[in-house]
């Protein structure tokens, strides 16, 4: 099961959950789900639909929505659902909260780039302002010359979070999905001070991938075969796959 935003053929925001091809349509659940108190208590008014109320919902939501999804196929019919590919994909999360990245966490990108790795997390924000569905077009920025772009695993946390032990931090994981890291390298290296978030965060410099994949109970390993994430570059038409080690574990962050 996948779970993406999409627009439906009147234009409509949605959220579903893909199923052998299928779309099924899961914006009633999602509106029927109860909100943990902690939302108020935070002073937030949570999101009556979408899927930022889903992960506000927390893992009694996520099953909600497993055990809707499994009706659906068990009374059958779903061929009379569109195919995933007639629908309009969103970003599986349209307006997150926040985007934190860490620099440098992949063993071949530090050697790529000549430089050691970082012995702590290197905190990187990008603004949620910045992200775009899967396949939009960038356009590059006039003041850009040194454009880049990474494929990225991005990690969906499942609710609010802070100071959780190692042992029990890949239980607020709600699932996992792509990113296109793009980034302004000027901005980033050859301006001081350094103005990395700003280099980051440019108009639709945040990709995101097709969906999300819910694996709450599937620890990710620190190594992935070389076409476990990847990046087509449209303006080259080529496809960089990309071998993956964290050196620091999703647990330790």
């Amino acid at each position: 099961m996948r779970l993406i935003s999409f627009r439906d053929q009147r234009g409509e925001m949605r959220t579903g959950a893909i199923a052998d091809e299928r779309v099924i349509d899961l914006t009633p659940v999602i509106g029927a789900l109860r909100l943990p108190a902690s939302i108020a208590e935070r002073g937030l008014t949570g999101p009556t639909s979408g899927m930022l109320r889903l992960l506000y919902a927390g893992a009694q939501g996520m099953a909600a929505v497993r055990r809707y999804v499994d009706d659906a196929r068990a009374i059958g019919g779903l061929e009379r659902l569109p195919l995933w590919r007639e629908v309009t994909l969103m970003a599986p999360i349209p307006r997150p909260g926040k985007i934190v990245a860490i620099g440098r966490n992949y063993a071949d990108h530090a050697k790529e780039t000549g430089v050691q790795p970082f012995e702590r997390p290197r905190i990187i924000a990008k603004l949620s302002s910045s992200v775009v569905g899967p396949g939009a077009v960038v356009q590059r920025p006039a003041a850009v010359s040194k454009l880049d772009f990474e494929a990225e695993l991005a990690v969906v946390m499942g609710g609010f979070a802070s100071n959780v032990p190692r042992e029990r931090a890949l239980q607020m994981v709600a699932g996992y999905t792509a990113l296109n890291d793009l980034s302004a390298r000027e901005f980033q290296f050859d301006v001081a001070p350094p103005q990395t978030t700003f280099a980051k965060s440019m108009e639709a410099f945040v990709p995101w991938g097709r969906g999300l994949s819910p694996l709450m109970k599937l620890p990710i390993p620190r190594r992935w075969t070389s076409r476990a994430l990847s990046t087509t570059c449209r303006c080259k038409m080529e496809t960089l796959p990309t071998c993956c080690f964290l050196l620091i574990a999703l647990s330790s962050i």
